[in-house]
């Protein structure tokens, strides 16, 4: 990384660089307290593992075979307490359910967001809990803030004496290479109790760092830290990713591990992730509940059987370290460049909003490897969901248009598979398979909105007729709330105008569940006429078939209510949020995918306030965006668009009800 500096003042009597040596090896580990070694580091990520300027974190420590990394921004000390006492369980479990592995074997690494981002109460003393980090150890950020400032000093001082020597061209070179304050590192050893102090239980002590970022780069910067600084040093077997606030079980992590040590052909496995204290009063996060088990069991169950899960996801899963090395990684951090950031085009932008797609997908065509993905049904985590509609359309913006970019390029790029992977033919077969699912899924999506509309009026016209006053009223009254989708998701923030989708999505599900009903109705309707007719006898018994099975599913579901309701078996809890998931349905297929369609050119994730970086991705993003569409709404602040189209509302709302009763009366 230095081999510029150096040339630039080569020439010199050599006092040039060895001030720079002096300004990049300051820093060593010191103690703070008892069981806390801290240690800041300056300059980038490239020179973390240097031999003369990086930082050797476990000095003559044993090889480890997994490193675990906790990812976090400004998340609660609640949601932190969560994820480590999980993995401090699984540490617990090893020696009954691993194969092999000790407490030696495992490093635990918390990467923290940005310093001046973190929630005051990851430092705050309690009486019931050992605490990870206490206001002393913050204290001692605060001290090498102030070494930097120093440090920052003695470059400029420096720089003004090379500018009279050397162009300005290679003094402006050198100035963007001055080692800044990076990290914080804390190197802990305390115990962590398994309750309350009072009760004098611990977990077995291991090695965990907190690393605090001064600056909030993004998630994919941290783990960044992760793979191309820490896990590089320390070289392990496995490493596992997980979000803060993620819980896994006390055999979860172990159930990864052993996945892939009997399968070496395994590059990276994923378990099933609950949704934590999801309200069944709420249909919003009841309806989550249900498509995270149906997501598992279903769809994750039948990719693993291909031997390609299209997303391993970034809240818990496990990667070989070997498999990831090369281009996975290298397309996993594209976009973490200053060169790639300023080139990147709307398609790639949004592909990268699903990056855990790109890097899977990367390892099972990666060049003469076989590496496949598989989910592992026995590893289970908890996390935290979305409680409110606003918040949970914003992320799902994020979820939709990152998985359906990322499926585009994998449909495009899926020709390495055949040319350039070291797969056998027969797996090769199978996994042709899943790529027309895949394209029926991308098909789907791009179709889902009218999909949903053909559903809902051919079931309106059959029961009531075509030329009926429901049917064009009932039509008008969806395609103006799907228009006024449309007008709302172009101009404003879901957070500005909650009621508004409030509102819809109540008018959506009661829309829904009333075809629904109709399409019941008029099952038992056609089997009665039929039983009637003078039909022969095997089209009646067929047709009264076919209804049967159907709403036999609605009986033996009530039945199984009944019968594991008083042993709170979790299937009763299933059947009994499916009906919120229909009610959902609608939301689900026309908000969600009309929301995230129309802010294509909005990249950041929308889960928390912006960072700098992806602010600066989303505005190269929309510049682009806006040669392509010529649209004033880009270039107007959300504020500007909340006020300039909540005046023209009424009007909007108006046409788009006239427009929608027109193309329901003469459909």
């Amino acid at each position: 990384m230095w081999g510029n500096t150096q040339s630039v003042s080569s020439s010199t009597d050599g006092s040039s660089s060895l001030e720079m040596q002096k300004l990049l090896s300051g820093a060593t580990w010191r103690r703070v307290s008892k069981d806390v070694d801290y240690r800041p580091f300056f300059g980038d990520i490239n020179s973390f593992n240097d031999p003369e300027y990086g930082i050797e974190l476990f000095p003559g420590r044993k090889k480890p075979k997994v490193i675990v990394s906790v990812t976090m921004f400004n998340e609660t000390y609640k949601e932190l307490n969560d994820s480590i006492r999980g993995i401090a369980d699984n540490i617990e479990n090893l020696p009954e359910f691993s194969y092999g592995m000790t407490i030696d074997d495992i490093v635990v690494f918390v990467i923290l967001d940005g310093r001046e981002k973190m929630d005051e109460s990851i430092f705050q003393f309690r009486q019931d809990t050992k605490h990870y980090l206490t206001e002393e150890d913050a204290k001692v950020m605060d001290v090498a803030i102030e070494d930097n400032r120093r440090r920052t000093k003695a470059w400029k001082r420096h720089m003004a004496v090379l500018r009279t020597k050397y162009s300005e061209r290679d003094v402006i070179a050198l100035t963007k290479r001055i080692p800044m304050l990076q990290l914080h590192l804390f190197k802990c050893n305390r115990l962590i109790s398994k309750g309350s102090i009072a009760n004098e239980s611990y977990y077995t002590p291991f090695d965990i760092i907190f690393a605090v970022k001064e600056n909030n780069m993004g998630k994919l910067n941290s783990h960044l830290w992760i793979m191309r600084g820490f896990a590089r040093q320390l070289n392990p077997d496995f490493i596992t990713l997980l979000d803060v606030g993620t819980k896994p079980m006390p055999t979860a992590l172990i159930q990864l591990y052993n996945e892939m040590e009997e399968n070496p052909q395994i590059g990276g496995c994923c378990g099933e992730i609950l949704a934590l204290n999801a309200s069944k009063a709420s249909p919003v996060q009841s309806s989550q509940f249900f498509e995270y088990k149906v997501s598992h069991f279903l769809d994750k169950a039948m990719e693993s059987s291909f031997g390609y899960v299209s997303v391993l996801p970034g809240a818990f899963s496990s990667y070989r370290y070997e498999a990831l090395q090369g281009t996975p990684l290298d397309k996993y951090f594209l976009l973490e460049s200053d060169e790639n950031r300023l080139v990147v085009e709307p398609f790639s932008a949004n592909m990268y909003l699903a990056e855990d797609r790109i890097m899977g997908f990367e390892m099972l065509v990666k060049k003469d490897c076989n590496y496949t993905l598989h989910y592992v049904n026995t590893a289970v985590a908890t996390t935290d969901i979305p409680s409110n509609l606003n918040f949970l359309i914003r992320q799902r913006r994020r979820w939709q248009n990152g998985s359906f970019f990322a499926g585009l390029y994998a449909l495009k790029e899926w020709s390495r598979l055949y040319t350039e992977s070291g797969h056998s033919f027969g797996r090769k077969i199978i996994l042709t398979l899943e790529l027309i699912y895949m394209s029926v899924n991308v098909l789907m999506t791009l179709t889902q909105l009218a999909n949903m509309f053909l559903t809902f009026a051919i079931v309106l016209n059959s029961e009531f007729g075509r030329e009926s006053v429901t049917s064009y009223a009932l039509n008008a009254i969806y395609l103006t709330i799907t228009a006024v989708q449309f007008i709302y998701a172009l101009g404003n923030d879901p957070r500005d105008n909650k009621e508004v989708y409030q509102i819809c999505y109540i008018f959506y599900g009661v829309l829904f569940m009333f075809t629904m009903f109709c399409c019941s109705l008029n099952d038992f309707l056609i089997a009665s006429n039929v039983l009637h007719d003078d039909s022969s006898r095997c089209i009646r018994s067929l047709c009264c078939m076919c209804v049967l099975l159907r709403h036999n599913r609605l009986f033996n579901r009530s039945r199984a209510v009944l019968r594991d309701y008083s042993h709170y078996d979790p299937i009763s809890v299933n059947i009994l949020i499916a009906f919120d998931r229909s009610f959902m349905l609608p939301t689900f297929m026309n908000i969600f995918i009309i929301y995230s369609f129309c802010n294509i050119h909005d990249i950041t994730w929308g889960t928390r306030d912006s960072n700098l970086i992806n602010n600066e991705k989303a505005q190269h993003a929309m510049e682009v965006s806006y040669s392509f569409s010529h649209s004033v709404i880009l270039a107007t602040s959300s504020s500007d668009r909340s006020s300039s189209y909540s005046g023209r509302l009424p009007t909007f709302f108006m046409l788009a009800a006239f427009f929608s009763f027109l193309f329901s009366r003469f459909s």
